[in-house]
């Protein structure tokens, strides 16, 4: 046999080819010997570089190409891992790794494979912007990245797998993706798209994450920025649940009895809290003193009407409905209905009125989906411990409660099939977990494995802008500093969304003035003492909505010779935007 630039001939005694193909892995005159080779098939043309046909069950043992070390990870499944959980605080970091793309070991020896691709895995335990860059490209090789995001659902497979961004630059161009993700399992495709290789040289892969969360001082929400209370919010809502979104188990995934092979729980995300241990969701902190009086009262009249009932097993269900919308626009008054139910027989129902931030931060605690199973184990105690935890006193009025949402996964088996339910968690706890004697709310903690985000509630809008996580976040913006506005003169202005203006005025004379504005679109007016940070309401002396009509607030008050007042103009709801003249007259 002797092998030539073209193909591998084998030659009989007298030198006649009887049959040919590709040589791999020999240079040209080598000559093999006899036993090297049993049989080729027969006279085979040259697909690409190399290729030869055999006998089935015919091995020649050719040279396989060089592997790197993070070999075999050819597939999503046998990604190398970049990062693991890590024991304490997340951290920012950068993950570098030098490996090649080989073509594959010819099969049998005979048939040549395609070029190898690389899998790799990191996982973010918070939001983060993230670049990944690939570096090092052998010459005469285009290599390409992808980016995939495990989808993070119920019921998620094993291909539950999104494209969330590529690179695909030509030739040996460095690739390069820049992108902010949230917490949850991600992936990295290293690939060929035209099949070029070199088993030689490295490729430079690089995975730099950078943390966005930031702790939070109660101090400055306090008194820089008028806040009530906070919200720690985790930076993920496992298989896509928000916090106060169930009062009851959710089904998440099911696999067969004894084995994952068969499963619908396949995202390895989710391995991370499923060790059995409550995990902390969201964590309300409250701080203001009458906040706490309002909400502990409302729980006391709920707690007095409910527990007889619950004891004696009477009460199965109830149902809370906010009669209002419990933003800030709703007024000063928010109501909320409690229906109790015997089965489907209403044996009560009964509105409390109390500020829209107290209704609404107690729907969202305790009914986030409307209606509770009030045979939940704990539900009774939980409410009495919450309601005993917001006592303020003038020897307590000065302490923060501490108030977590929790949930745990707990597995169900049934015939040939294990369920799996995401709970969440209403067991009560001894008083002193309540009580949090730090300055500083922080983006993480044992509890709650991934980084949150803290948002400041001022008003009801606030609670829902953090259980979304910020979706309908509204900046704390004024756009230009305190104007004064005299009697008789007019004022015209802009407004975008979660902007608001200051006007300072100041009463020549006694009497009834006016203060209202002009304009075509939906805005919203309140007086003040003095100005008070962001979107407060401390000191509020009244405020108005459409008293103008067509969408205009007017505000009457009655001042003194020489009163200052400072009024507040922004849009109704912090979300409508449009031009406004601003005007202020006296009625009497």
């Amino acid at each position: 046999m002797r092998v030539n630039n073209n193909y591998m001939d084998i030659e009989d005694s007298s030198h006649n080819i009887t049959a040919s193909t590709i040589a791999r892995g020999y240079s040209v005159g080598d000559v093999l010997e006899s036993e090297e080779i049993e049989t080729i098939e027969e006279k085979t043309p040259c697909y690409g570089e190399y290729q030869i046909l055999s006998n089935e069950g015919e091995i020649m043992p050719l040279a396989a190409d060089k592997k790197d070390q993070y070999e075999s990870n050819n597939s999503f499944a046998a990604a190398t891992k970049l990062n693991s959980q890590p024991s304490g605080r997340p951290v920012s970091f950068t993950v570098t790794r030098y490996a090649t793309l080989h073509r594959e070991s010819w099969l049998w020896g005979l048939i040549k494979r395609g070029v190898d691709e690389d899998y790799y895995r990191f996982d973010l335990f918070g939001n983060a912007s993230v670049t990944i860059s690939l570096d090092n490209i052998p010459s005469g090789c285009n290599y390409d990245i992808k980016l995939y995001q495990y989808d993070n659902e119920r019921y998620a497979g094993e291909q539950d797998i999104t494209l969330l961004r590529s690179s695909t630059k030509t030739g040996n161009a460095s690739e390069t993706i820049t992108k902010t993700l949230v917490a949850g399992t991600y992936y990295v495709w290293v690939y060929s798209p035209n099949d070029t290789s070199n088993a030689t040289s490295n490729y430079k892969l690089r995975v730099k994450a950078t943390y966005s969360a930031k702790n939070e001082s109660i101090a400055q929400l306090r008194f820089n920025k008028g806040a009530k209370a906070a919200m720690w919010v985790s930076d993920y809502n496992p298989c896509g649940i928000k916090p106060y979104s169930y009062s009851d188990k959710v089904e998440v995934g099911y696999m067969s009895a004894g084995t994952i092979s068969a499963a619908k729980f396949q995202n390895p995300y989710v391995r991370y809290f499923t060790s059995g241990q409550p995990i902390e969701h969201a964590v309300l902190y409250v701080w203001d003193k009458d906040l706490r009086i309002q909400m502990r009262n409302l729980l006391t009249e709920l707690y007095n009407e409910v527990s007889s009932d619950l004891k004696d097993k009477k009460l199965t269900k109830m149902k809370w409905e906010l009669l209002d919308s419990g933003s800030a626009s709703a007024g000063t008054v928010g109501r909320l209905a409690i229906t109790l139910f015997n089965g489907s027989t209403q044996i009560f129902k009964r509105i409390f009125k109390f500020a829209p931030i107290v209704v609404s931060l107690l729907k969202y605690i305790f009914a986030p989906s409307d209606e509770v199973i009030t045979t939940k184990e704990n539900l009774l105690d939980y409410i009495r411990d919450v309601r005993t935890a917001l006592e303020a006193n003038k020897d307590t009025g000065n302490e923060v409660v501490r108030i977590p949402f929790t949930y745990f996964y707990s597995k169900t088996n049934a015939i040939g099939i294990t369920h799996i339910s995401h709970y969440f968690d209403f067991t009560q706890s001894p008083q002193d977990k309540y009580l949090y004697d730090s300055d500083t709310i922080p983006s993480w903690n044992t509890n709650s494995i991934v980084h949150g985000t803290i948002y400041g509630i001022i008003d009801a809008d606030d609670i829902t802008n953090a259980i979304n996580h910020g979706k309908n976040s509204l900046p704390d913006i004024n756009t230009s500093t305190v104007k004064t506005i005299s009697l008789n003169s007019s004022m015209p202005g802009n407004i975008n969304v979660g902007e608001y203006h200051w006007y300072k005025f100041t009463a020549p004379s006694t009497g009834m003035y006016s203060f209202y504005t002009e304009n075509s679109f939906d805005t919203y007016g309140e007086l003040f003492n003095s100005v008070v940070p962001a979107r407060s309401i401390t000191g509020r002396l009244t405020y108005n909505n459409n008293g103008n009509g067509n969408l205009n607030f007017k505000i009457d008050y009655q001042l003194n010779a020489g009163q200052i007042v400072y009024l507040r103009v922004r849009g109704n709801g912090w979300t409508k935007t449009g031009n406004y003249t601003l005007r202020i007259a006296k009625l009497s």
